[in-house]
């Protein structure tokens, strides 16, 4: 929020299921403090810090807001873009290979959050 990581509570929900041979899952994360969204910026990203595994959202639709939302606030789905570079070593990495710390936030899709 604003550029600043929050703190999570603990998951509340979590349901998992195989479709068309890809796992799936939904889960619910609180924020610790709750927070009201207006005139911040918010966003998240999920992904496997080691990039071998691609987490994606199905669409933004799949990141909710609760039926107590503000009035006036939208989530909107924003694909990764990666640099070249980062492209060319994601290529050339080996399955035995280390990817950099948290190499997989590049190719993160985004949530971005906007209240009115």
């Amino acid at each position: 929020m604003d550029g600043a990581a929050q703190e999570f509570a603990t998951p509340e929900t979590f349901d998992v299921g195989l479709r068309d041979g890809r796992l799936w899952m939904r889960f619910t994360v609180p924020l610790a403090a709750p927070v009201t969204p207006n005139g911040k910026r918010i966003s998240y990203a999920v992904y496997d810090p080691s990039y071998y595994v691609s987490i994606l959202h199905g669409s933004a639709r799949d990141a909710a807001l609760p039926a107590d939302a503000p009035a006036g606030c939208e989530i909107a789905l924003e694909e990764p873009n990666p640099s070249s570079e980062s492209l060319s070593l994601a290529q050339s990495l080996d399955r035995m290979d280390i990817a950099p710390q948290s190499f997989g936030a590049l190719f993160a899709e985004r949530i971005r959050l906007t209240c009115n």
